[in-house]
């Protein structure tokens, strides 16, 4: 990555992750609209841990119970090397650590109670936040993004800390709790100091009376404020969220630092099935063989040998590709764009019969998507029964195993001895050290106290006694002897 290119921030309530496809829809939208990191919410899984794809990892942090709330990040490929770790703290929030150049970055994803919500709620919430933002390092650029369900107005007591391009008058509960937050911890309310227009200020729709309101915002430390050069909403992203997609350019050089890890390649042992594929690989190791001379040391030969097997079998044989059950095709994508284009529509010109073309348009992608992953279901166990009508045990106890198995999320998360999360490669790496140090000493510790207990063995043999090497005869004669025996 280019250390001088900027990073694009962005913030986005995508309502659920749970509809079929929608986490693939979120992930092609965002990389069209080039956004290297967002904050997301209401994800509404259930847990913690990631997800990693091939073109970008999903970071999240759920309740217990599926359906509610839950947050997180998405990362392109390009920095995910940089990611230095994750720690899930609630359904409410989590936290992402980035590695700069002279100055690391913290990101945190907060979903804000709404304003209706009960008092503790909130003071809950916003306690959650500060222990958070406490527990950060001082030297990173803290930067807070979410949805905050509040709006902030143009008093002037909240100029130094909101500018004065906010979209609204005046502020609500929510809002004064934030600016009080903020103040406290020198924080600034980044997407309300650049000046734009009022069509590209409104974060959310509020479909009950059709107005826009600000409520989706970015914060960050005043000492990197610099950082930050630009906030503004995006109404081009879509993934059927009453949200609109906001912003953040910040400048950032980022380290390149860093160790790539070797992917592990695994030969396609598959092909091995066909006998002219095994011939053919027999008769190459052969004449590859042939052609070298005979080393005599006997680790250079083997060596040797080694080598030319692992040749031999990445030209018969072939390395084996991941085969990844994508039913997310082009004729998914094609439902997008016409779906996207509903609802430009809508929002250029919104009538009953734009609206209503609209809706039909997500309804036929929401089936559309149901009826791809059930044809994939389809295609897996037609694959398992065509295995067992072959007899290829290997492959059809594979399928089923994959088709039984149940997800199971991946941690992202290392823990110190009192529960804390550490994301410090050299912390982690000093908590793996201690844990393995404390279970080899606990269990010698267990072995000594068990060979305590017992009474000392007698000695089987007498002090000077001489001990030979049975000879050849002794040994046919004792292994006829108890081959008669067992007879």
């Amino acid at each position: 990555m280019d250390n001088e290119k900027k990073i694009n921030l962005a913030t986005w309530n995508i309502r659920t992750m749970l509809q079929v496809g929608k986490m693939r829809e979120i992930a092609e939208e965002l990389q069209k609209w080039e956004t290297d990191i967002t904050a997301i919410q209401e994800v509404r899984w259930k847990g913690s841990g990631k997800i990693n794809k091939p073109k970008y990892m999903v970071y999240y942090s759920g309740a217990e119970k599926q359906g509610e709330h839950g947050v997180g990040f998405t990362v392109t490929k390009k920095l995910q090397n940089y990611c230095m770790g994750f720690e899930p703290i609630s359904e409410r929030m989590c936290k992402l650590r980035i590695r700069g150049k002279f100055y690391n970055i913290t990101l945190i994803s907060a979903y804000a109670p709404t304003e209706d919500a009960q008092d503790e709620a909130k003071e809950q919430f916003y306690e959650e936040l500060n222990i958070t933002l406490e527990q950060s390092s001082e030297h990173d650029a803290v930067i807070i993004l979410g949805d905050f369900n509040m709006k902030v107005g143009k008093e002037m007591n909240n100029k130094l800390i909101a500018g004065k391009y906010t979209l609204h008058n005046e502020t609500n509960d929510n809002g004064l709790r934030l600016c009080q937050f903020a103040e406290m911890n020198n924080l600034l309310i980044s997407s309300t100091i650049y000046e734009h227009k009022k069509i590209h200020k409104g974060t959310w729709k509020d479909p009950a009376n059709k107005t826009v309101k600000q409520i989706d915002h970015t914060l960050i430390c005043k000492r990197r404020a610099s950082t930050i050069q630009d906030v503004r909403m995006l109404r081009g992203p879509n993934c059927d969220s009453d949200h609109f997609l906001v912003r953040a350019i910040i400048k950032q050089k980022i380290t390149t630092n860093y160790e790539k890890r070797q992917q592990k390649q695994r030969w396609d042992i598959n092909r091995l099935n066909s006998q002219e594929i095994v011939h053919a690989y027999q008769e190459n190791i052969d004449t590859q063989i042939d052609k070298t001379e005979v080393r005599e040391d006997i680790n250079e030969e083997w060596m040797n040998i080694k080598t030319t097997m692992a040749n031999s079998a990445k030209e018969i044989i072939g390395i084996r590709k991941k085969e990844r059950n994508e039913w997310f095709d082009d004729e998914c994508r094609e439902v997008i764009v016409e779906k996207n284009k509903a609802r430009n529509k809508c929002l250029n010109r919104n009538t009953r019969v734009n609206t209503e073309d609209y809706e039909q348009k997500r309804s036929e992608a929401r089936n559309l998507f149901k009826k791809k992953k059930r044809e994939l279901l389809k295609k897996k166990i037609e694959e398992i029964r065509e295995s067992k009508e072959k007899k290829l045990t290997r492959k059809f106890y594979k399928g089923i195993k994959e088709l039984n198995r149940p997800y199971q999320s991946k941690s992202a998360v290392n823990k110190d001895e009192h529960g804390r999360s550490i994301m410090e490669q050299k912390e982690i790496l000093n908590r793996w050290k201690q844990y393995f140090e404390s279970l080899l000493k606990t269990e010698i510790e267990t072995r000594e106290i068990k060979g305590q207990d017992k009474e000392p063995e007698e000695e089987t043999e007498r002090v000077g006694q001489e001990t030979y090497e049975p000879t050849l005869e002794e040994i046919r004669y004792n292994t006829q002897y108890e081959k008669w025996k067992s007879a």
